[in-house]
């Protein structure tokens, strides 16, 4: 099953977040029928005409579209993505320089799967370097046709001044749990983003901030090309954002996951078996860590390539897969850290999160032999800025606990 966008009009260079955009919300069972669903270029927009994008499926509400499919309800599988970027003669191209994101979001999962809560809706951001997400053999994440499934495509140009037109085309790999030999091994996510402190934001003592310990957040300056909403409020009126830049050099950045904007990440043994990441150009090394007050162990590392020689394009996200899987344990405090080695001479910006896919335990294969798929369109509110995660509240600091 697939989606394709564009052609997006590539006519000078866009940084993160600045490229020509475009939202798409489709049904399941929709997609199942159809096979491929095609956005046109005249539902594209442009940063420039005064569009706002976000790291949001859609930042005010989805409007979701009637279906055309009268199915029963069906349990389906998703087992995994990928998006490639097509020329002007439909020839798929060899790298993935044209790419800023590819936002694929779910609705909440209690929805649909009363048992199952998860941290986000966002299910993949698909980036640069990692254009290819699958999961382990007999893993996959559980669907039902009339879940309705919700994209976001943006182009990036970071390396030529050719005028261009492409698409983008997301192939999102399906399977009917009817279909199946053996039974599938359900998985739930969550979707940490990393954040740094507004140099200039601060009302407490930097002593009192920064050091070893897990609740250590870094400071830097919100990025020039960062969309309104980014800077979000932080504890003892700091704030933080999302999208920050980098000077010259190499710099290191940690950032704690908390109790308020990682709910219920740690009230379990999470066996992780996936995990992508999203990380801009001359980020080098991100890592996961399980924090014991001072002492830090690391859970994964990803391993982050950028071709520079013409331009800026991210050459490869290191892929991690979990065969017998990893725990993250309850109760303990984790802690996001990343390095990026800026030798262009100029600040850059940056970003960093990760898709975290687990063994949810709590899965329960649902009954729906009576249920049929609605036919009515409804609509959804998003108010999220990164990933389907809501703000944190000013004065919540605690870690993970």
């Amino acid at each position: 099953m697939s989606v394709t966008a564009g052609p997006f009009d590539i006519h000078r260079k866009y940084r993160s977040m600045e490229g020509p955009y475009v939202t798409q919300t489709v049904r399941i069972s929709d997609l199942l029928a159809k096979g491929n669903v095609s956005v046109g270029e005249e539902q594209i927009k442009f940063v420039e005409d005064g569009h706002q994008t976000t790291m949001a499926a859609s930042v005010h509400e989805r409007t979701i579209p009637p279906s055309n499919s009268n199915l029963p309800r069906e349990l389906i599988w998703l087992t995994g993505v990928k998006l490639v970027v097509l020329d002007e003669n439909d020839k798929e191209l060899p790298t993935s320089e044209f790419i800023c994101h590819c936002n694929v979001d779910l609705d909440t999962r209690d929805q649909v799967f009363p048992q199952i809560h998860t941290g986000s809706n966002r299910l993949f951001t698909i980036t640069q370097g990692q254009t290819d997400i699958h999961f382990p053999a007999g893993c996959a994440v559980p669907l039902s046709t009339d879940e309705y499934i919700h994209l976001k495509f943006q182009a990036a140009n970071r390396t030529t001044t050719a005028h261009r037109r492409v698409r983008h085309l997301c192939t999102i790999d399906l399977v009917r749990d009817a279909d199946l030999k053996t039974p599938m091994k359900a998985l739930s996510w969550y979707t940490p983003f990393m954040a740094v402190e507004l140099n200039n934001s601060t009302k407490l003592p930097s002593s009192s901030l920064h050091g070893a310990s897990c609740l250590a957040l870094s400071v830097g300056d919100n990025a020039p090309n960062a969309i309104p909403g980014t800077v979000i409020d932080y504890a003892g009126g700091r704030k933080v954002t999302g999208h920050w830049k980098v000077p010259p050099g190499e710099h290191f950045y940690m950032c704690p996951l908390t109790k308020y904007r990682d709910f219920g990440l740690n009230t379990e043994d999470r066996v992780v078996r996936t995990v992508w990441t999203h990380c801009h150009p001359l980020c080098k090394k991100v890592t996961m860590l399980i924090c014991d007050g001072n002492k830090k162990t690391p859970l994964w590392t990803v391993d982050v390539t950028t071709k520079t020689d013409s331009g800026l394009e991210t050459k490869k996200i290191s892929d991690l897969y979990f065969k017998p899987g990893v725990i993250m344990p309850k109760g303990r405090q984790f802690e996001i850290d990343a390095v990026y080695d800026n030798t262009t001479g100029v600040a850059q910006d940056s970003m960093v999160s990760q898709g975290i896919f687990y063994e949810e335990p709590n899965f329960v294969k649902p009954n729906w032999k009576n249920h049929t798929v609605s036919t009515a369109g409804k609509s959804v509110e998003c108010t999220d800025i990164y990933c389907g995660i809501r703000p944190p509240q000013a004065g919540k600091t605690e870690a993970l606990k």
